[in-house]
């Protein structure tokens, strides 16, 4: 057989043999296969992607921000922000997301990282907080989101940390005076102290005592498996007792984020979170929406976000 022949026959062959195996993996593979239209099934969890997560598919304006999630499933949204936001965007956000049967979740209601706040006995850190109840409490009658986050402030290096957890939890007592007859949940965020070091609340079962402490069906507890998983490698078993305090739970980072900023999903208690088919469905969506934002070559967070649910559920 001739040179010429015999490398053009090869190269035939070879050609044929790799079109026939993509062909079958084609086949096989479901990540290949195209992505479901817009405006397919929903979500069973209540799975929640913040405003501007998606600004690269949606743009910026609120209410297309809205459509978008909804045209991919998505049965709720959260705004962190939500109480600095405009009166008028605050109704925008609401009157949109009731047109489409979702739920909004919790807002931040105070956060602040920088000043001690609940752990003094001061009286004016106490009326500036129980000013920031009242606003919250306006908020909540405007938007009809009845939970609202509150990380309690910066430790104090010169007070007992006994002392400062008292006054932590009469503190916390002075603010459900105004939130329980209003209506208004607070829910304590523990955060990791690797990222957020100087912060006094950092761990589940510290937050679980303030709660038993406080005695108050309006103060609960965020449990953030993201911040819980650094603060402490065995966050699974030192989370199931606080299940009760805990109005939602967070799951954090997902499987191949490239993303700094976590991964997160929501089941709507503490203890029907701890199971593999809340891992499966959290992990089988980032995954999915990842490969299906590769093909379209358009950039999306791999950030899935927090869920709401006031409501237990088993």
């Amino acid at each position: 057989m001739k040179r010429r022949t015999f490398i053009t026959t090869a190269l035939a062959s070879a050609a044929a043999l790799a079109a026939t195996r993509i062909t079958g993996e084609a086949r096989e593979s479901p990540r290949l296969q195209a992505p479901p239209p817009p405006g397919g099934k929903r979500f069973r969890l209540n799975y929640a992607p913040s405003f501007g997560q998606f600004k690269a598919h949606a743009g910026t304006d609120l209410a297309a921000q809205v459509q978008f999630a909804a045209d991919e499933g998505f049965t709720a949204m959260f705004d962190n922000g939500l109480m600095n936001r405009p009166v008028a965007d605050q109704e925008l956000i609401v009157r949109e997301i009731q047109k489409r049967n979702m739920k909004l979740g919790p807002f931040v209601l105070l956060a602040d990282f920088n000043n001690k706040n609940f752990v003094t006995r001061d009286k004016e850190v106490r009326a500036a907080l129980l000013q920031k109840m009242r606003d919250g409490i306006e908020t909540m009658k405007r938007t009809g989101v009845g939970l609202a986050l509150v990380v309690p402030g910066r430790f104090d290096e010169s007070l007992a940390w006994e002392y400062q957890t008292a006054n932590v939890v009469d503190n916390l007592r002075a603010c459900m005076d105004l939130c329980q007859p209003a209506g208004l949940v607070i829910v304590l965020e523990p955060l990791n102290p690797k990222n957020h070091p100087g912060l006094f609340l950092s761990r589940i079962p510290q937050a679980y005592q303030i709660c038993r402490s406080v005695n108050s069906p309006s103060c609960k507890i965020v449990n953030d498996i993201y911040h819980q998983q650094i603060t402490r490698a065995t966050s699974s078993r030192t989370s199931k007792p606080a299940g009760t305090r805990s109005p939602r739970s967070t799951w954090a980072t997902t499987p191949g984020a490239r993303s700094r900023r976590p991964a997160r999903s929501t089941t709507a208690t503490c203890s029907s979170t701890f199971t593999a088919g809340a891992i499966r469905a959290s992990c089988a969506w980032s995954t999915a929406r990842a490969s299906r934002a590769r093909r379209a070559n358009a950039p999306s967070s791999t950030r899935i976000a927090r869920v709401i649910s006031s409501r237990g559920s088993r």
